[in-house]
C-alpha cells in the first residue's frame, strides 16, 4: 500500500475512531479530520441549509458534522468544523459541504458541492482556500487592496 492509498485509507473510516493527529504527520497529511467536534446547534444547520437552497436551488439533509485542519508549510491555514448534507434532486452532486468563518469583522458562509475533485470535507477546504487564495492573487495584480 502506497502513503497516497493507506492516507485515502484513512478517510474512509468513521472520524470517530481517528487518532489526534500528531504534527509531524499533518505536514505530510496536508488536511485531516480531528476528533468528533461539537454538534452544531439547530439553528446554525438551518442557516446553513438556508445557504446550499439560496446558492444551489436544492434542499438538503444534515448528515453529521466533520472537524477539519488544514495545514499549510508547517502553519495551520483554516480549522474548524465542515457541515455534511445530502442535496436532494442535484443533476450532478449528491453532498454538499458547508461553514462559516469569520473575515475580518463579517461572518462568511462557504457551500462547496460533492463535484470531483472534491469528494470529502477536507478536500472542500481545500478548494475553497485555493479559490479564495486565486481571488486574493487577482485583486492584488489589479491594483485593488
Amino acid at each position: 500500500m502506497t502513503q497516497s492509498s493507506a492516507s485515502r485509507a484513512l478517510l474512509d473510516e468513521p472520524f470517530w475512531f481517528w487518532p489526534k493527529p500528531k504534527r509531524e504527520h499533518l505536514a505530510t497529511l496536508g488536511t485531516r479530520a480531528l476528533q468528533p467536534c461539537r454538534k452544531m446547534p439547530p439553528k446554525e444547520i438551518t442557516e446553513l441549509k438556508d445557504a446550499i437552497r439560496a446558492t444551489h436551488g436544492r434542499e438538503s439533509l444534515h448528515v453529521e458534522s466533520i472537524a477539519v485542519k488544514e495545514v499549510f508549510e508547517d502553519q495551520t491555514a483554516w480549522e474548524g468544523t465542515v457541515e455534511v448534507f445530502d442535496l436532494v434532486g442535484h443533476p450532478q452532486a449528491k453532498r454538499a459541504y458547508a461553514w462559516r468563518h469569520r473575515d475580518g469583522d463579517e461572518n462568511k458562509t462557504v457551500v462547496v458541492l460533492q463535484i470531483p475533485p472534491v469528494d470529502s470535507p477536507q478536500s472542500a477546504v481545500k478548494v475553497a482556500i485555493a479559490k479564495q487564495s486565486t481571488r486574493q492573487i487577482s485583486i492584488d495584480r489589479n491594483g485593488a487592496a
